[in-house]
């Protein structure tokens, strides 16, 4: 791939760069402008070397006056690698039509420096490293001590990268003669180039996450639009999310499409194909095997001073039944009491907590309309809102019904919520003291907790 950091363009022989790496050559790249030091740490396996040689040969050939890089490394390894992918990206900028002139890379070890034998190690000239270093591992050496073992000496670290040391395995135990029952290749004879190469199933990169993406329920894609939109929109390069577009267009289009409505001013690849094979198992919410209970849940009862205690009454055995736990919480903490003087004890305050810390709530109200006007707290309103934007079921004894529709929430249900037992947008209306259906009402309400969420509700125009 090919982009610009700053005036500079560089090229990368690979289809995706990682944040990480573009931050690293970003980093480096300062550093050469402003011909200083610096240190630079990347975890480990993120692609050093490649980003490394990637913007300094940029650079290079950019700037023809900056013509060096000395490139060092403790292990020899670490060379061959550092030469190899310097290779692959000579080999990706030629295809580009990028190279300027002639370009050489040179990979230099010293056996003076590297030696960890702990005698020759401590010779002090470098020709006489060389010459025993030599002695203890040339081929002919290795291969006389194997056949007659402790008839010369040899480097115990020597790596070979085949047998790495001796003695080895092979020593330890020597292979089985065909004669004695051991293995012998079939006498078949074989031509041809010797390739190596990847079968057709691993290029499937991304059918793991189609077949994940294909299985999910309309609003569980909806949320992975949501979420992707909004971590994109907080990153600052635009090299970075047209990655994550592409990404996306190679595991499903409308996916892509989605997403990059958030990002006009970028553009979307090709359309790629789509399995369209899909899991029956793997929605949380239209998956099989999925069991929806209302267990465990906490619910918060919402409620001030003078409240009417029998609306308390009437549901807390339900929710203890299901199994749920039911928490008070009011203005205060400790006992609250109602208007026929009963009290219950409040565990959380307005204050002291918010909406999030329960899987769904209930408002209660009082026994004539002069409690109406203690409802008009912002906290409370808060919680009935946030409650309601994040699609949880919400349930509302007495006149607090009058409170939620025209306050609260105006607008989003109908009148008789305030009169009538009603359920609209996952919230459970039983205004009437007088006629309170709590059977009812506890059998509505916990069907929706037990369902977590109200996945159809339409909350866009909320904020909270």
């Amino acid at each position: 791939m090919k982009f610009m950091l700053g005036d500079l363009p560089v090229l990368f022989p690979y289809d995706r760069l990682y944040p990480e790496q573009y931050s690293y050559m970003a980093d480096l790249k300062t550093t050469l402008d402003a011909g200083g030091h610096c240190v630079l740490e990347m975890p480990s396996g993120t692609g050093k070397t490649v980003s490394l040689l990637s913007l300094i040969v940029a650079y290079m050939q950019f700037y023809p006056e900056k013509r060096k890089l000395i490139y060092c490394s403790r292990t020899v390894p670490e060379i061959e690698k550092a030469l190899a992918e310097l290779k692959q990206l000579m080999e990706y900028r030629a295809q580009e039509g990028a190279n300027d002139g002639e370009f050489r890379g040179l990979g230099l070890t010293s056996r003076r420096n590297l030696c960890l034998h702990p005698e020759v190690s401590k010779e002090k000239k470098g020709k006489i490293v060389d010459s025993r270093c030599r002695d203890l591992t040339s081929s002919y050496a290795c291969e006389k001590g194997r056949a007659d073992p402790g008839s010369v000496p040899l480097c115990s670290f020597h790596e070979t990268n085949r047998t790495a040391y001796h003695p080895n395995r092979f020593d330890a135990l020597p292979t089985t003669e065909p004669a004695q029952g051991g293995f012998e290749s079939y006498p078949e004879v074989v031509s041809g180039i010797k390739e190596r190469k990847l079968g057709p199933k691993f290029q499937e990169f991304y059918a793991q996450a189609q077949l994940f993406y294909n299985s999910m329920s309309d609003t569980e894609k909806t949320n992975m639009v949501s979420a992707y939109q909004f971590e994109l929109s907080h990153c600052l390069e635009d090299i970075v999310i047209q990655n994550e577009l592409n990404c996306m267009n190679e595991v499903d289009r409308g996916l892509a499409e989605s997403v990059h409505a958030t990002f006009p001013h970028l553009t979307l690849p090709a359309p790629k194909p789509n399995h369209g094979k899909k899991s029956e198992y793997l929605s949380q919410i239209t998956g099989k095997n999925q069991v929806f209970t209302a267990e465990g849940r906490k619910i918060g009862i919402f409620l001030v001073p003078g409240f009417d205690y029998k609306l308390v009454e009437a549901i807390l055995p339900a929710l203890e039944s299901a199994k749920t736990m039911p928490k008070i919480v009011a203005p205060v903490k400790g006992p609250v009491k109602s208007a026929s003087g009963e009290e219950v004890t409040a565990e959380f305050t307005f204050e002291g907590c918010r909406s999030t810390f329960f899987d769904a709530l209930i408002f209660i109200g009082g026994p004539d309309a002069s409690y109406l006007p203690k409802l008009k707290i912002g906290r409370l309103t808060h919680a009935a809102r946030e409650s309601y934007m994040h699609l949880k079921t919400i349930g509302v004894l007495g006149n607090a019904a009058q409170w939620l529709v025209d306050i609260a929430l105006p607008g989003d249900f109908g009148a008789q919520a305030k009169t009538e037992f009603t359920k609209e947008n996952g919230v459970v209306f039983d205004p009437d003291n007088a006629k309170l259906q709590s059977a009812k009402f506890a059998e509505e309400f916990l069907d929706g907790v037990a369902h977590h969420r109200v996945w159809d509700r339409e909350v866009a125009h909320i904020a909270a």
